[in-house]
């Protein structure tokens, strides 16, 4: 059961209502009146000490749903683990072990400018 259902409100709630909500609810459950419920008081405190507190709302909503589900997946339906899977087979068949490198040295005065080119590591003609 989330803080959430505690309070009876739904997760885009405003401060406002979790307020109004709060104050029902404690009024209902307080241990002092009306044979309240000592434990279900100390649950809906806890819930209303979260939610109304923006850094700790933020903290429990990302508890909730990491960030990757909260928003990317839900909202592009990204498959992560496939999305690199398929990125696996698109360069493993398309990578070549051919290099081509240029080289300059002077000798003599004189610059030279030389390319070579290997392929698996074997330098060709």
């Amino acid at each position: 059961m989330t803080y959430y259902d505690i309070l009876n409100v739904a997760e885009d709630v405003t401060l406002k209502e979790i307020k109004q909500s709060y104050h029902k609810l404690s009024r209902k459950y307080h241990p002092d009146k009306n044979n309240g419920d000592d434990t279900m008081f100390k649950k809906i405190s806890e819930a209303y000490e979260v939610l109304s507190d923006h850094e700790k709302r933020r903290q429990y909503d990302f508890q909730l749903k990491p960030m990757d589900t909260m928003m990317f997946r839900s909202q592009l339906n990204i498959n992560i683990q496939s999305m690199f899977q398929n990125m696996d087979r698109l360069f493993s068949n398309n990578i070549s072990s051919e290099s081509v490198s240029i080289s300059t040295i002077i000798e003599n005065g004189v610059k030279k400018t030389k390319k070579v080119t290997t392929k698996d590591g074997v330098k060709k003609g």
